[in-house]
């Protein structure tokens, strides 16, 4: 059984979900913080960097079903980026309505 989270009340939980280690976060910071805009062939640079901003506001959830707030958030409140594969509005349109989103 793997870990499937963050601890809570001093226990990590368990389930048998995929097999994929369990990270922990520390608590540094790096002295440069630089933006990382997707481009037509890549999402991100360092996919496993994580975005300071939404780090503290947002989590992907073990069953990976949503995203999920970290603390309360107000309505109006930027608490995440959308980001993807850049395209034109061209390409875009010209697709199935299936694989727009």
């Amino acid at each position: 059984r793997l870990p499937l989270g963050p601890p809570r009340d001093g226990a990590r939980p368990l389930g048998a979900g995929p097999r994929m280690p369990f990270l922990l976060r520390t608590e540094f910071i790096p002295q440069a913080v630089h933006r990382d805009v997707s481009t037509r062939e890549a999402l991100i640079a360092q996919p496993l960097v994580p975005d300071l901003y939404e780090f503290e506001r947002v989590e992907v959830r073990p069953d990976e079903d949503g995203l999920f707030a970290r603390r309360a958030l107000s309505a109006g409140d930027l608490c995440s980026w959308y980001n993807g594969l850049r395209c034109t509005h061209e390409e875009a349109s010209g697709r199935e309505w299936s694989s727009k989103s």
